[in-house]
């Protein structure tokens, strides 16, 4: 998987109105943290969001009460 993310988030990375973006659901594992890598080492760093119980953005199981 790992050289694939680096393909296509490495793809016209120069251009932001042509280059890749994706969505990954993660439930363990550090493919999250390698796609952050490549994202750096290709410009892309700040286009990086987690959404998460502990990040800055979150979610809510649909159901929860929320606290």
């Amino acid at each position: 998987m790992y050289p694939f993310a680096e393909q296509i988030l490495a793809y016209r990375a120069e251009a932001a109105e042509r280059r890749i973006g994706g969505l990954i659901l993660e439930v363990k594992g550090d493919f999250c943290g390698k796609v952050q890598e490549i994202l750096v080492r290709h410009g892309r760093a700040g286009e990086y969001v987690e959404i998460s119980l502990e990040s800055e953005y979150r979610y809510r199981a649909k159901g929860s009460s929320g606290n």
